[in-house]
């Protein structure tokens, strides 16, 4: 009993002993820690590219739906980024962190034992937004302690490292389904997992300090979110971030099938994905040695001229027949090396000013540029359909009567999505051309339905379609995106109402959803009136209209021509129409 204090005396002693024998977390093990945090999500995407044809075999899945295992993850996790960073702004980036990492332990083990297809979509889709966390906390644990340049070289490195899964990521996973089925690949997301957790544990200690803390409350949130996507300094580059991510993000979601089916090597699908993985990487790690000295600006902003001619490049090769796999590979691999100097900078850059709301910030930011790279993919544009069906058309005249309706379709589906680009991300510009497109859509819907109608449906030769949302698709809307907003505001200011007219027409030459973007923004800082805007907008359907019948008549003879040109006709007269009543 005498022996009690002395005992406890000696207990007390030790622990602060061992307390001080642990290692402080140093900047590179840091560094390391956030990137396999962020390396932990890619390998639930990567890993699991190789198992898509056996998952779908397995599982009965048919086309292009087997991507949704991969497309499901981005969006919701894009959806579920605004959550963790409140809450990192509340309770800490420690606890929300360690939260974020055992859900997706807990979904990877559910995802492996999934009985469906639909209940493996079901748990991705949870497993993306309850695990956003993973992604969208390193900044703002990074930002707690550094800002500036100096964010920018560390996020860089971290990108190198980060940037080593992605390219490995479809080897594991091809050496893993030597061994196993699918279902291993998520077994093993769960042990890298509990991997992950233990270390954050163990070494990281809390980054916020209790005066930056920020109430959980609705209108706080709110109002820091607003904050963090509207500062006039960082509004563009979150803008900028979340197109670079969409070209990344769109090259990952259909990397398997277009190496596969369109370019026929799948044999060395790994091989490719890691030269353009680690293409990017080893600019991530070139960036990290240059940031400091040169600015994160001046970097960034260069890669980004790059960006748009290696682009234009592309471009040119798209529209070429017979693109060869030799021709798309390096142009790829200078894209993504290219994004090594945007992406890091760009994420640092608007980072910057939040130092004390850097979890509102980060998922600000991650909402916008996570549900971005999800859906951007998905935007097709009407004129690369209508070069496609006109292709199709001339091929195999069977298709003509369907090529003509889709083509009619694919106009009023443009017209629809600039009605939705007015109304949403370009209000400044008014009603008026939302209604004016709607009528325009409407015309189209009515008469390509009609077309449809009336083709055989018998006797059509058998067509196999592989995937329309390929990163080409992603990287061009991008660079055409910065290069007609860059023209319209310096014609604008240099020729006025005149420049933005001449701006519209060269947009319509190859899509309307750039020049509908730039003209709201433009509307916006007051350099083009409303009724100048709208004026813009129709002048580049009108064109973009023009630029189909040429490719219809181009690439499928004049007979597909003259079927699509009175819905065309239609179209334009129901625009005027409407017109002619608001004025």
């Amino acid at each position: 009993m005498g022996k009690g204090p002395a005992m406890a005396t000696s207990q007390a002693s030790v622990m602060p002993a061992r307390k001080a024998r642990r290692l402080p977390l140093g900047e590179t093990e840091l560094m390391w820690m956030m990137a396999m945090l962020m390396a932990l999500n890619a390998f639930g995407i990567d890993a699991i590219l190789p198992a898509l044809d056996a998952l779908s075999a397995d599982l009965s899945v048919s086309g292009n739906d087997r991507q949704f295992v991969i497309g499901i993850y981005l969006l919701t996790g894009g959806i579920g980024s605004l959550v963790p960073g409140a809450l990192a702004d509340r309770f800490g980036r420690r606890p929300v962190l360690l939260g974020a990492v055992a859900v997706y332990i807990v979904l990877s083990i559910l995802s492996a034992l999934a009985p469906t297809y639909d209940a493996l979509i079901a748990v991705r889709a949870a497993q993306g937004f309850f695990a956003a966390g993973i992604v969208a906390l390193p900044p703002a644990i990074i930002r707690d302690r550094v800002g500036g340049d100096k964010m920018a070289r560390m996020m860089s490195l971290i990108f190198v490292i980060f940037l080593m899964v992605p390219a490995i990521a479809p080897t594991i996973g091809e050496g893993i389904l030597q061994f196993g089925s699918w279902r291993a690949i998520f077994a093993a997301m769960a042990v890298l997992g509990v991997v992950m957790a233990g270390w954050v544990y163990v070494r990281l200690p809390e980054s916020l300090t209790e005066e930056n803390r920020q109430p959980i409350a609705v209108r706080s949130i709110a109002a820091n979110m607003t904050r963090a996507l509207t500062l006039p300094s960082v509004a563009g580059y979150v803008i900028g971030s979340a197109l670079v991510f969409g070209a990344l993000f769109g090259f990952i979601n259909s990397s398997q099938q277009l190496i596969t089916q369109t370019f026929g090597a799948g044999d060395i699908f790994p091989l490719v994905f890691a030269i353009c993985a680690g293409s990017m990487a080893i600019a991530s790690w070139s960036n990290s040695r240059i940031v400091e000295r040169f600015g994160a600006r001046r970097v960034s902003h260069t890669a980004l001229f790059a960006f748009i001619g290696v682009s234009a490049v592309q471009v040119m090769f798209a529209f070429q027949p017979g693109e060869e796999l030799w021709h798309f590979v390096p142009l790829m691999a200078i894209n993504m090396a290219l994004l090594g100097f945007i992406g890091s900078n760009f994420g640092a850059i608007a980072m910057n000013p939040f130092f004390n709301i850097a979890g509102a910030a980060s998922s600000a930011h991650g909402f916008v540029r996570m549900t971005t790279a999800a859906l951007l993919g998905g935007i097709v544009s009407s004129t690369a359909t209508t070069a496609t069906l006109a292709r199709w058309a001339g091929q195999t005249p069977g298709w003509r009567p369907l090529a003509a309706a889709g083509a009619a379709l694919a106009c009023a589906a443009m017209f629809a999505r600039m009605a939705a680009l007015v109304a949403i991300a370009a209000p400044g510009i008014g009603w008026d051309p939302v209604v004016i497109f709607v009528a325009m859509a409407v015309a189209g819907g009515v008469l390509g339905t009609f077309l449809a109608a009336r083709s055989p449906a018998d006797d059509l030769p058998e067509l196999q379609l592989g995937n329309p949302l390929q990163l080409r698709s992603a990287l061009q809307f991008a660079a055409f995106l910065a290069a007609v907003m860059l023209a319209g505001r310096f014609l604008a200011d240099r020729f006025g109402d005149a420049g933005v007219m001449l701006t519209a027409a060269a947009s319509g030459l190859v899509d309307v959803d750039a020049i509908t973007l730039s003209i709201g923004r433009l509307v916006t800082e007051g350099a083009v009136t409303a009724a100048s805007a709208t004026l813009a907008l129709f002048i580049a359907a009108s064109v973009n209209q023009v630029t189909k019948l040429v490719l219809l008549m181009s690439l499928a003879g004049r007979a597909l021509a003259w079927r699509v040109l009175p819905s065309y006709a239609a179209m334009a007269a129901a625009g005027f129409a409407v017109a002619l009543g608001l004025t």
